[in-house]
C-alpha cells in the first residue's frame, strides 16, 4: 500500500493512506531520532474504524484506554477514539 502524496497544512504533514479502511493522517509531532523515535497526531477514518500507524495491516488489540498494535522488536503504537470518525495516534520505533 503506497500513500498518496503528503500535503502540508498549517505547517503539518497530511497524508492519505489507502487500504480496506482509508484514513487521512495529520502528523502533529515527533520525538527522538531513528532508531528511537516516536510520532503522534490524529487521523480521520472514513468508515469510523480504528487503524494502526499509517494504516498498516497490524492487528489491533482493545485496551483499557484505546487500541494497541505491536510490530517487530520494540515497535508499538496506540490509537484512541475521539468521536465517530476521529482518532489520536502514537507510534514508537
Amino acid at each position: 500500500m503506497l500513500p498518496r502524496p503528503t500535503l502540508r497544512a498549517c505547517g503539518r504533514a497530511v497524508t492519505y493512506w489507502d487500504g480496506q479502511n482509508p484514513i487521512i493522517e495529520f502528523m502533529t509531532g515527533y520525538t527522538g531520532l531513528v532508531p528511537s523515535a516516536g510520532y503522534h497526531g490524529l487521523y480521520y477514518s472514513l468508515d469510523g474504524s480504528p487503524a494502526a500507524f499509517q494504516n498498516t495491516s497490524r492487528p489491533l488489540a482493545r485496551g483499557k484506554d484505546g487500541f494497541y498494535w505491536r510490530g517487530e522488536g520494540d515497535d508499538w503504537g496506540k490509537t484512541t477514539r475521539l468521536d465517530d470518525h476521529w482518532f489520536t495516534f502514537e507510534a514508537y520505533f
